[in-house]
């Protein structure tokens, strides 16, 4: 049996993939793999995305026993250990948010799907609204597995967390042969919740996709269509050839499976570039007149600059805005609310929504 698998992610629309908290991993080694989505308001939900994936491709068949993370003691400590190489590198306003945000959370959550194969069949292990799907021929669903199937999509699911006794829920187990099974696919909420309602026509899309810019095509188009829901997205799904030989072979290409580290420095790189750019323009017209400008923008500095004050500091530039807007050129407004959203997305990657 040949297994040919691909996975890819997309943040918020206007988020950066920096402060996207879900996370996948693929074990070709034990034919594992696993997903999860980080919660939101909580500490460093990524890093503890990233611990338990990476686990459960290391030790599928240990990874939980009894409903309960196995070595739950040794992930906890490798999360704090994350947590204040984080927080040591804080500058002071940095620390105010973190701070601050201890008051809704003090430790990091995520929803989890974890699939292992071998020459009898599939076995899964779930806690959540994350979903393990299995899709016949004809696209339709032969079975669902999450902890919270049949439960509404919401802001509280069921989740593993890095601190002990703060668990939501249990994980359950599940596991099949390989009749009629065409594909396994993983996915977090936002998706699931759309992939359940949608058609077999439109799911046979999504999974005969090839990158990440497909991806992304299908995933813009439904959100605009207000049909799948703006937030962090992933799917991981393994297609299924079957042949004469029992053993598993797994495939993939490099187009085929994102890579969070490539894409995360990538936007890093695009933002140095631009910020260079914007400083180039500004060269250029110095000594200049703006014939479209009626005054000087406030944010005419440095726009890398991600400082704040105070929580209230977003209030006070909102304010500023609305004061002054209707004097700006679209250049300058353009500048002001660019700004803003630094503002805001600096503040949204401590863990709290604040």
């Amino acid at each position: 049996m040949q297994i040919n698998y691909s996975a890819f992610i997309l943040p918020h629309v206007g988020d950066l993939y920096s402060q996207c908290a879900d996370r996948f991993s693929c074990g070709e080694a034990n034919n594992c793999f696993a997903i999860a989505d980080g919660v939101g308001n909580s500490l460093f939900p990524g890093e503890w995305a990233t611990i338990l994936c990476e686990d459960y491709i290391k030790h599928p068949d240990i990874f939980s026993s009894d409903s309960k993370l196995v070595r739950e003691e040794e992930l906890i400590k490798q999360w704090e250990q994350q947590r204040d190489e984080r927080v040591s590198n804080l500058n002071d306003d940095e620390r105010f948010i973190y701070e601050m945000g201890l008051d809704k959370a003090d430790f990091a959550a995520a929803t989890f799907v974890g699939l292992s194969l071998d020459k009898k069949g599939w076995k899964c292990q779930a806690i959540g609204d994350s979903y393990l799907f299995i899709i016949d021929k004809s696209f339709e669903i032969i079975e669902k597995v999450a902890s919270m199937d049949g439960h509404e999509f919401d802001n509280f699911p069921e989740y593993l967390a890095s601190k002990k006794g703060q668990d939501n829920g249990t994980i359950i187990e599940r596991s099949g042969s390989y009749d009629n099974v065409a594909f396994f696919v993983l996915m977090t909420d936002a998706l699931s919740d759309w992939f359940i309602e949608t058609t077999p026509e439109k799911r046979k899309n999504l999974l005969c996709i090839k990158n990440h810019s497909d991806f992304e095509s299908i995933i813009d188009k439904e959100r605009q269509q207000l049909a799948l829901k703006d937030d962090d997205t992933t799917i991981l799904f393994l297609k299924i050839y079957e042949d004469d030989n029992k053993e598993i072979t797994f495939y993939s290409s490099p187009e085929q499976v994102d890579n969070i580290q490539s894409l995360i420095s990538k936007e890093k790189n695009d933002a140095i570039n631009s910020s260079e750019t914007d400083m180039d323009d500004k060269e250029n017209q110095n000594g200049l007149s703006d014939l479209g400008s009626k005054s000087k923008c406030p944010y005419d500095i440095d726009e890398s600059s991600t400082s704040i004050a105070s929580p209230n500091k977003i209030t006070q530039e909102i304010d500023k805005i609305s004061k002054n807007y209707q004097t700006y050129s679209k250049k300058q407004l353009k500048r002001c609310v660019n700004k803003l959203l630094s503002y805001i997305k600096h503040l949204s990657k401590y863990g709290t929504s604040n």
